[in-house]
């Protein structure tokens, strides 16, 4: 089945080039940050979730704000699975933020952001809390990771064998799109 191409005046047939840039930038620095995680170089995780974390949580809200574009002429157990992970995806990298920022009071180590000297926190550790959002936050972005993946193939699938316009709509905007 294919679907038509989206038009410049098709607001329902595609993403705005705001909705598009924040895709595609957020995609890049959760890639980053994810090879960042390593003991040797997570004081520039840790900085870069910092800068990172407001855009990641503005894309969230534009997303959910604007709505999603009409889904393609597939089956609708399709549309229903690619809207969840969607939704999946939106809410592990909320879980990420939230957790990559619980970690830093709970543990009450001295926060080390790039190279910078590190700062010490004043508050009291508390171990089991931190241990329990360290592996939320590790489990989460292998889950990401997964999503991500099955995102992918959804959108390979889609372009290669369904031959529609799912894939275009991530690369063209559209005029008002969503």
């Amino acid at each position: 089945m294919t679907v038509a191409r989206p038009t410049v005046a098709d607001r329902f047939g595609g993403y705005a080039r705001v909705s598009i840039i924040l895709h595609w930038f957020s995609a890049a620095a959760l890639l980053f940050l994810f090879l960042l995680h390593d003991d040797p170089v997570v004081a520039v995780h840790i900085g870069f979730g910092f800068v990172l974390a407001p855009v990641l949580v503005a894309r969230i809200v534009w997303r959910l704000s604007r709505g999603f574009p009409r889904v393609a002429d597939q089956r609708r157990t399709l549309n229903v699975a690619s809207r969840l992970i969607k939704l999946c995806l939106l809410a592990s990298v909320l879980m990420l933020v939230v957790t990559g920022f619980l970690l830093i009071p709970f543990s009450a180590e001295p926060l080390r952001v790039f190279f910078l000297p590190p700062l010490e926190i004043p508050l009291q550790p508390r171990p089991r809390a931190a241990q329990i959002v360290g592996t939320m936050h590790a489990w989460t972005a292998y889950i990401l990771v997964i999503l991500v993946a099955l995102h992918v193939a959804d959108g390979l699938k889609s372009f290669l064998i369904d031959e529609n316009s799912i894939l275009r709509r991530m690369l063209r905007p559209v005029e008002k799109g969503f």
